[in-house]
């Protein structure tokens, strides 16, 4: 009797005597090996599935960390990127809005040496106000509004320059 030359089964010739133990031994070798091979694949699926599950959760870690940078980066000074923004605007004698692209959280107003501030909280919290009516945050910059009496803070005066930092 000859063998196949990788699992040697059986591989009779026509002289050969086919023996039930020669058969049973062959099909015992190929059930064998075709479990050795699907354990095999199936270790190798489910490693696969791991190493997937880690690559999908390191991603999602990734994007939360490129997303707390952007938003640090955002935030970070830069000659184009300031926690502040300084400005002047000339008095109208009426109301006028300055457009700062952001509400301000703090704003400091001045003209002729005479510095005047409001903070935002102030004006959001509904505690003492000290120039509602001439001066209003916006979700974009601030109102300023001309003074008619005489007990209101003079912040657009018409033809006044008057010069602001406004703190983002």
């Amino acid at each position: 009797m000859e063998y196949t030359e990788n699992y040697q089964l059986p591989r009779w010739v026509e002289s050969d005597r086919i023996l039930m133990e020669d058969f049973n031994q062959a099909m015992a070798a190929i059930d064998t090996g075709i479990k050795a091979a699907q354990d095999t694949a199936d270790g190798g699926a489910a490693a696969a599935e791991t190493a997937q599950t880690t690559a999908d959760r390191a991603e999602v870690k990734a994007d939360a960390a490129r997303g707390v940078a952007d938003a640090i980066t955002s935030k970070a000074y830069t000659p184009d990127n300031k926690p502040f923004v300084i400005g002047t605007y000339t008095g109208n004698g009426d109301t006028q809005t300055i457009d700062l692209g952001f509400r301000p959280t703090a704003l400091i107003v001045g003209y002729g040496g005479i510095i005047m501030t409001n903070f935002n909280s102030l004006i959001t919290c509904g505690s003492v106000k000290p120039y509602e009516g001439a001066l209003d945050f916006t979700d974009n910059g601030f109102t300023v509004t001309a003074a008619s009496d005489g007990r209101t803070i003079q912040l657009n005066g018409s033809g006044y320059v008057y010069d602001y930092i406004a703190l983002r």
